[in-house]
């Protein structure tokens, strides 16, 4: 899955309203401040990573030192995993709200007012079909 600039804004804890602003003016960027912007986003998505990675590794450590559980290697690396596996759907999550946006811009563009008035044609009713048991 390509991981795109929208996708990132989107995945970030970002305030909704930084994050609308960011995502409308996209556009305007130049090259160089989406790179910076890039850059950003990823540093905060992997400091929330690791952060959270530290505090689920503390939780276990703490549950073998109260006696609530053994050491063993598998549960640092399960807990690595599902911590990653969590980051990956937040990041199709995103990815899904970005093209869902995406989808409502395009559709803003069309709205009726910049149509014309076309009316919908009436479509003829197809006959019924019949089944005939022949047995």
């Amino acid at each position: 899955m390509p991981v795109t600039l929208s996708t990132l804004i989107t995945a970030c804890p970002f305030d909704d309203r930084d994050r609308q602003n960011l995502l409308a003016s996209l556009e305007k960027f130049s090259e160089e401040k989406k790179f910076q912007l890039s850059n950003r986003c990823w540093t905060i998505i992997a400091q929330d990573y690791f952060g959270r990675l530290q505090i689920a590794k503390n939780k276990l450590l703490l549950e073998i030192q109260e006696g609530k559980r053994k050491f063993d290697k598998k549960d640092f690396k399960k807990a690595e995993e599902e911590l990653e596996k969590e980051f990956i759907n937040k990041l199709s999550s995103a990815e899904n709200e970005a093209s869902i946006e995406e989808v409502r811009d395009e559709l803003k563009k069309y709205t009726p007012s910049s149509q014309p008035n076309v009316q919908p044609t009436s479509q003829p009713t197809p006959p019924s079909v019949s089944s005939t048991n022949t047995s």
